[in-house]
């Protein structure tokens, strides 16, 4: 969804999350994937060897793993780039590569590396940098028009996001999940509104308004960990497109429906 290779048009309008189920169960029936778990929200699975490398094949260098300090060969033509390891290596890869749209790292790395990233690599569509220990984002994220997908999920050490993540109105999936000092989300969240999918951790006791409750892209809530929230948006309406709310592990929170003055025909 994030490299927009997803036609809905094809399929009777269905939403985007729905047809790329459907592109995934269809690959599955094929026997593409193997030991599936369903865990609602996503799925887990293995791919055999032979599959992982006819897809490698029809990439033909699109994808990089770095895991050594041996950069040489690497194809000018990545743009899935995933880093395993941390060095001197990663700097020099970076210096080789102009067409990167996919960051995903595996161990702790300074955030200057996203500093750098954001300033080399103008149509990032995807950046997970989950669970690391990074206590802050730079606030030069905002110029990432493309980015559809920002996962800082597991930062422990993460107490807020500069508003200029508002900017990112392309955003469609934002992982802030076990982030357990994150403090409240930035002031002009509501402006993000391509949002689909927010996974949250806050220290906040409630929702102020014109915040969550007013994106009316969202199709799936996720909220856990939040032992303060004692309230969900008061005014829901504006959520019409959710389907999706899992609470989870919010041990003061108001769950009785009726305190809430709309609940999104979606979820009826």
């Amino acid at each position: 969804m994030a490299h927009g290779i997803l036609e809905s048009r094809e399929h009777g309008n269905m939403e985007l999350e729905d047809v790329g189920e459907l592109y995934f169960k269809e690959l599955w029936d094929r026997s593409f994937f193997q030991n599936v778990i369903d865990f609602g929200l996503f799925y887990r699975f293995d791919m055999h060897d032979l599959i992982k490398d006819l897809v490698q094949s029809v990439a033909q260098g699109e994808s990089l793993m770095v895991d050594s300090a041996d950069t040489n060969g690497v194809s000018e033509n990545v743009r899935h780039l995933t880093i395993l390891r941390s060095g001197q290596n990663v700097s020099t890869t970076l210096q080789k590569l102009n067409k990167v749209r996919t960051i995903i790292v595996y161990e702790n790395i300074d955030v200057s590396f996203l500093s750098t990233c954001i300033s080399r690599f103008k149509y990032l569509r995807v950046l997970d940098f989950s669970y690391l220990s990074w206590e802050l984002v730079p606030s030069s994220i905002g110029s990432l028009k493309h980015l559809r997908i920002l996962n800082l999920a597991g930062n422990e050490r993460i107490t807020a996001l500069p508003n200029s993540i508002c900017k990112l109105q392309s955003l469609q999936a934002l992982f802030l999940g076990d982030c357990v000092n994150f403090e409240e989300l930035p002031r002009d969240v509501i402006k993000l509104i391509s949002l689909r999918r927010l996974d949250l951790t806050t220290k906040q006791s409630s929702f102020p308004e014109n915040g969550v409750g007013c994106l009316k892209s969202l199709r799936s809530l996720t909220i856990y960990g939040c032992s303060n929230l004692t309230c969900l948006p008061r005014d829901t309406s504006y959520l019409a497109s959710l389907c999706t709310l899992m609470i989870i592990n919010c041990k003061q929170l108001d769950l009785v429906m009726e305190n809430y003055q709309v609940i999104p025909n979606a979820m009826q």
